[in-house]
């Protein structure tokens, strides 16, 4: 009973996809070559230059893998400079005691090897810790406000 109802199922849905589908070829459809394209003038600087009229075909050529890539980096570092800076820090450290592991990997004395490894978390503690020191300023100022105010509504209450 089941497979006939699924079989059903189907064929009401392959029969609804051709009655209801319709066929439009891309040369019917568009009478020129020319895409004409509106933008926003705040999304003009994000787009290839003479993004207004460009051939169909050039579509792929311009919109690539790496134009969304650099765009992408361009939108978050406008959107947010300073966690896109702190970002781009902590990367970097990141990388560079990537380098530093592997040339620990090399060294044959188990001093110097130990000596690589504090050296990159001291690294890395310390981009870290200047990432969220302001996050650590915020917060003593909130407590601080609090503790104020709880000292000055203590002998109300």
């Amino acid at each position: 009973m089941k497979k006939r109802g699924y079989a059903g199922a189907f064929l009401l849905a392959l029969l609804l996809f051709f009655l209801c589908g319709a066929t439009v070829r891309a040369a019917d459809s568009v009478d020129t070559e020319r895409v004409n394209v509106t933008v926003p003038d705040g999304l003009l600087d994000y787009l290839p230059e003479n993004t207004e009229n460009f051939e169909a075909s050039e579509v792929l050529e311009r919109f690539d893998f790496n134009f969304f890539t650099e765009t992408f980096m361009r939108i978050v570092a406008d959107a947010a400079p300073d966690a896109a800076r702190n970002f781009a820090v902590l990367l970097g450290v990141m990388i560079l005691c990537a380098v530093l592991g592997i040339v620990k990997r090399t060294v044959a004395s188990s001093g110097l090897a130990i000596s690589m490894d504090l050296v990159g978390m001291v690294c890395i503690a310390s981009a870290v810790f200047a990432v969220t020191e302001n996050a650590f300023g915020l917060a003593e100022e909130f407590v601080s406000g609090i503790a104020a105010f709880m000292k000055k509504i203590t002998p109300t209450m």
